[in-house]
């Protein structure tokens, strides 16, 4: 009886102009995204290809003395990721790289510059056309799944044979999920046959298993807006009042949460921007300039009173230079560990509130069952929040090595108004491995996922019951 239901509703819609409709779009639209999406990643491997090597040669034929009489600076260069194919994420707004100095780290943001005005129209990439086309097209198939029934007095009719109520709405929800499972399954097959032959590394099984986990994460969130769908169409009285409240729903969870959520956190948890606090770094550094520059002349004046009283002794003359030699450093130390411990409690600060405001945020937007989805999909194709941090978490550490062994190293003599000279010591300048940007494993992506994993499912189990519960109490008259 169930099979007979599920065939029933496959029939009836498999004809139909809207199945038609979206079996040519996913079709079209999925293996064309991957198609440009490949060649835009083709592309960022060329550049950061290229990026390493011309840096790699200009580094091997350096001339240390005249690079530190510059503001002397490492690079580090994140490799592009191959699973952005799939979905873009926050991939094209990271930066492509960082310059490492002495007082902190600089990202490069790059990657912003190759942005067209059509990046304004947004990305096409399996995630947006999942969250959009297919979350769309699967209240297309619902609106009228139940209320249309009810319209047309087919619903009645088949309510009066022995067809118990829960066998009916289990069977039309395995229906339609079946037929907008498979145009996806397809397009996927497709898509994917379409990059191993284009060259995409596939080499490994854990890219494997992230690929099926997104494909598994997407039948999730359209069971979700199925199931929504037959929600409303039970409880409409007809299918145009059911089509309307759809819509509006999906307006809602598709682009006023998740909007509206960043812009109050906003207003709820202001934080300053990157820049100002970059600006206020520098201007703190001019400023400890000038602070060790005026603190050194006046300890060089009194050395130099000193002196002129001891030129006759010699042994008295050496003291006072020895002096003034362990004044200089540990006056230099004492102010440099203090502009050292004010800058990173300004970058925890912001750190610590930038968390706060995210957040916050993403709290606000879990309303909608978008928000999950989307974290689930970005963190698995690692080009979500979790890659960004950990990339800068690299970077971090790599700056940490730089510190030991080079940076410490580096002195800075500052003259009266902040004029830097900058001293070597001790540099070993082959001790130092170039930068290696750590790729999160799929064990970590996992443990990431698991509360957003846990919300989804969430929504899938309250909408079908709400869909369930409903139906068995429409009144089908």
């Amino acid at each position: 009886m169930l099979y007979t239901i599920i065939m029933k509703e496959i029939h009836d819609n498999i004809i139909s102009l809207r199945f038609v409709l979206l079996l040519l779009l996913t079709l079209t639209l999925i293996p064309l995204s991957l198609y440009v999406n490949y060649n835009k990643y083709e592309t960022r491997v060329a550049d950061y290809n290229q990026s390493v090597q011309l840096y790699d040669e200009v580094w091997a034929q350096r001339d240390i003395d005249g690079h530190f009489n510059q503001q002397f600076s490492v690079k580090g260069f994140r490799k592009p990721n191959a699973l952005s194919v799939f979905v873009n994420g926050l991939e094209s707004s990271m930066a492509s790289g960082f310059n490492a100095y002495k007082e902190g780290l600089v990202y490069e943001k790059t990657n912003s510059l190759d942005e067209t005005i059509l990046s304004l129209m947004g990305k096409l990439d399996f995630l947006f056309i999942v969250q959009i086309t297919f979350s769309l097209l699967a209240i297309l198939f619902t609106f009228d799944s139940i209320s249309g029934e009810k319209e047309s007095g087919t619903l009645r009719l088949s309510l009066s044979n022995t067809v118990p109520r829960y066998f009916y709405i289990i069977g039309k929800y395995i229906g339609i999920m079946v037929l907008l499972i498979m145009p996806l399954l397809m397009s996927m097959l497709a898509g994917m046959i379409m990059l191993i032959i284009l060259g995409f590394p596939l080499t490994d099984a854990e890219m494997v298993y992230r690929i099926v986990l997104m494909t598994v994460t997407a039948v999730m969130i359209i069971s979700v807006f199925v199931c929504l769908g037959l929600f409303i169409s039970s409880r409409a009285n007809s299918s145009r009042t059911s089509i309307v409240i759809l819509l509006s729903l999906w307006v809602i969870f598709t682009l006023i949460i998740p909007q509206g959520s960043e812009i109050l956190a906003r207003v709820v948890k202001p934080v300053r921007s990157r820049e100002v606090v970059r600006l206020e770094n520098k201007m703190l550094r001019k400023n400890t300039d000038i602070e060790i520059g005026e603190a050194l002349f006046e300890l060089r004046k009194k050395m130099n009173l000193e002196q002129e009283k001891l030129e006759k002794d010699s042994d008295g003359y050496n003291a006072a230079s020895s002096r003034y030699v362990s004044l200089r450093n540990s006056t230099r130390t004492e102010l440099e560990d203090k502009f050292i411990a004010t800058i990173k409690s300004i970058e925890r600060n912001y750190h610590n509130e930038k968390q706060q405001q995210n957040n916050t945020a993403y709290y606000l937007a879990s309303i909608s069952p978008l928000t999950p989805f989307i974290n689930i999909m970005t963190n698995l194709t690692i080009t979500g929040k979790e890659s960004r941090d950990s990339f800068e978490s690299a970077a971090k550490s790599y700056k940490e090595i730089l510190d030991q062994e080079w940076f410490s190293a580096v002195s800075r003599d500052v003259a009266p108004g902040g004029h830097v000279r900058i001293g070597i010591k001790g540099l070993n300048t082959g001790i130092v491995a170039q930068f290696r940007d750590v790729t999160p494993t799929l064990r970590q992506t996992l443990m990431t996922i698991t509360f957003d994993s846990l919300i989804l499912m969430l929504y899938m189990i309250l909408t079908f019951t709400l869909a369930y519960v409903s139906f068995l109490r429409y009144d089908v008259r």
